[in-house]
């Protein structure tokens, strides 16, 4: 019953499990990650049987240290672990993508960079450009100032668009605290700006 984030690239990764809260109400030791899971305290081993405790609570806990809620789990939850696994599964996946939004995909990474370098040779600040502008020898239509300000144009429409489209999916499953987040901005800076994009309003 492990959960990996596909995006994940940090220095913390977001790798998740669930974890058994066994008779009395005892729960996984407060240790790593990889000892809540390996040291038996996966809540299928947790069964009751040949001495073993039996769970009575689930809960995922997730590499970084985050630590859903526990949830209660009967005999019928041994009987279909996939089920048991649905709605810790989500909650684990919310936290997940609110703590990996500064991840962007490697692809939209490297077509940012690479846009990135090709504006900056068109304004001739990249330091080739900056090295050839200064002994005189860029060619003409090398250095396109206008031309920048043209895709910058775009760039926005682009950027405007994405960002509604963005914000309306956002907000069937994040809060504005964490849609802030993303852009770095406070909670009721973003409410003010994109509000009028709520379709839960």
């Amino acid at each position: 019953m492990s959960f990996d984030h596909p995006h994940n690239r940090g220095k913390v990764f977001h790798d998740a499990d669930l974890v058994a809260i066994v008779d009395g109400g005892v729960e996984p030791p407060k240790a790593t990650f990889e000892d809540k899971v390996r040291l038996g305290w996966g809540w299928l081993l947790a069964d009751g049987c040949d001495g073993r405790p039996r769970a009575t609570a689930v809960k995922v806990v997730c590499g970084c240290g985050w630590e859903g809620r526990a949830r209660p789990v009967t005999q019928e939850n041994f009987d279909d672990p996939d089920k048991t696994s649905e709605a810790p599964y989500s909650e684990w996946a919310h936290h997940a993508e609110v703590e990996l939004a500064q991840e962007l995909p490697d692809e939209v990474d490297k077509a940012l960079r690479t846009l990135e370098w090709h504006l900056n040779d068109l304004t001739g600040t990249s330091y080739e450009m900056s090295q050839k502008r200064r002994n005189g020898e860029t060619e003409l239509g090398e250095v396109r100032p206008l031309a920048v300000l043209n895709a910058v144009r775009l760039l926005r429409r682009i950027a405007d668009d994405s960002e509604a489209d963005a914000v309306r999916q956002a907000r069937a499953e994040f809060s504005w605290e964490e849609i802030g987040r993303a852009l770095g901005v406070t909670k009721q800076s973003a409410h003010e700006r994109l509000r009028h994009l709520d379709q839960q309003a």
